[in-house]
């Protein structure tokens, strides 16, 4: 992807690290070129998902949903930097975005460690960008689930504990398609409706 990367602005108590450049990687390879009516960044931090896969398609629109105001200013400065149009930053959580429109990607790097088995950083920021706080790995994937089109993709990544939680729910449309150390990255189908 490139040197630029290291010119997204973000905050100091936390940076995007090779989890999200390993997965917007391997969602440009996938529909690099495709012609894309409605995109969701859900779970935005400074905005490096949505706005590097813009670069490599046309996007009608692009969603943006970031809970903490500390990342919302780096995302809205990020999105004027990249000169990403027709863009719309939801600032709000999981379970308050509602919206009347059906996705046909949806991409997101969650904050999936889970608290009993990975320390809890002294940082309310830092803490929230890592683990489930305010919502929980259910209701960030029933976004997903609820948000998907029919023939939509929604592409994560998440640990495989985490990965576990939500396998049973959606077994035969999950598919791995990469792996980073701890971290899993995942393809999620919605069939036809």
């Amino acid at each position: 992807m490139g040197d630029h990367l290291d010119l997204y602005k973000q905050p100091d108590f936390y940076r995007f690290n090779e989890d999200s450049t390993k997965l917007v990687e391997h969602v440009i390879e996938r529909v690099r070129g495709e012609y894309l009516d409605h995109v969701l960044d859900l779970g935005s931090g400074c905005g490096i998902l949505g706005i590097e896969l813009s670069r490599f398609n046309h996007i009608k629109e692009l969603d943006f949903v970031e809970l903490q105001p500390q990342f919302i200013v780096y995302l809205e400065q990020n999105v004027r930097a990249y000169k990403v149009a027709n863009s719309t930053i939801y600032k709000t959580s999981f379970s308050n975005f509602k919206i009347e429109k059906k996705y046909d990607l949806i991409i997101s790097n969650p904050p999936y460690y889970n608290m009993n088995s990975f320390r809890t950083s002294p940082d309310p920021n830092r803490a929230i960008c890592r683990h489930f706080l305010v919502d929980d790995i259910h209701i960030w994937f029933n976004v997903i689930r609820t948000y998907l089109a029919p023939k939509g993709k929604a592409y994560f990544v998440l640990d495989e504990e985490a990965l576990k939680e939500i396998q049973f729910l959606e077994s035969e449309k999950i598919f791995k398609i990469g792996q980073l150390s701890n971290s899993v990255f995942i393809e999620y189908l919605r069939l036809q409706r």
